[in-house]
């Protein structure tokens, strides 16, 4: 729901210097644009951004939490252009989500384990707060992150979070438009293959919800961990091994081009 690239970062490590890999994040992290609220709509940005790359197929495409679902309409509009998407991949995410179960999910699930994740963005866009600056909470979201990282100071002494920083305002509002954006998304019938990639903690079904939509079946991998912490090590290391399996060519063509979807 961040919408950063920074959690792949390892998984690109991972999976080595040969395979190729370019990641795809929010519109409004940066402070250029307003944040976008409908996932068809990020998907036509992000394809355009794709074919400045790679202009024609085969494409690999991943997505890790709600970076799954834009990868799956970014393969819809590549398949209505008439495009080959090699591998879809969907890293734990749930596409059977009710929209007051999504809410629930990213407040019960989700968000205790996103200080990490923001916490490396943030150090990165240098905006941490310096002792003694005041806070300021502009939202539930704000509010509700202003608790779990009060808590996380206390703690484990980490750095206090300035919600005044323009960084984390953009932040904040790129997560509620992606939670917009999930409620309102209506997937269609995709006609091809997922792979999905799921942990064994989560029990909501076998696919999740994938099969009532890839025509073409599902590929299911296992994986070790939760959702939060399957990008971190050691989990990655498992994860890196069954994608990069899923990327190999055949004929031992170089590695094709893997774009992750934040």
């Amino acid at each position: 729901m961040a919408g950063v690239v920074f959690p792949y970062y390892e998984l690109a490590r991972q999976l080595g210097t040969e395979q190729p890999v370019y990641g795809l994040q929010s519109v409004g992290i940066a402070g250029e644009a307003q944040p976008l609220t409908r996932i068809e709509t990020m998907a036509e940005m992000y394809l355009q951004a794709i074919r400045q790359i790679q202009p024609e197929g085969p494409y690999q495409l991943a997505g890790w939490s709600f970076g799954g679902v834009v990868a799956l309409e970014l393969a819809q509009q590549l398949h209505q252009a008439g495009q080959t998407v090699g591998l879809l991949a969907i890293i734990d995410t749930p596409l059977a989500v009710s929209t007051l179960g999504a809410s629930r999910l990213f407040l019960t699930t989700v968000l205790p384990y996103l200080w990490p994740y923001m916490a490396d963005y943030l150090a990165q866009r240098s905006v941490l707060l310096q002792p003694g600056v005041t806070e300021r909470q502009p939202s539930w979201l704000a509010r509700k992150l202003g608790r779990l990282f009060q808590k996380k100071d206390r703690a484990d002494a980490s750095p206090k979070l300035n919600f005044d920083t323009p960084g984390v305002q953009r932040l904040l509002r790129v997560l509620q438009a992606n939670i917009q954006a999930g409620r309102q998304y209506k997937p269609e019938r995709y006609p091809g293959q997922v792979t999905l990639f799921k942990t064994a903690i989560n029990h909501r079904g076998v696919t999740w919800g994938w099969g009532d939509v890839a025509t073409g079946g599902i590929e299911l991998h296992s994986l070790p961990g939760h959702h939060m912490n399957l990008l971190r090590s050691p989990q990655v290391e498992v994860l890196a091994e069954q994608l990069a399996a899923c990327l190999a060519q055949p004929n031992g063509d170089d590695p094709r081009v893997l774009t992750a979807v934040a």
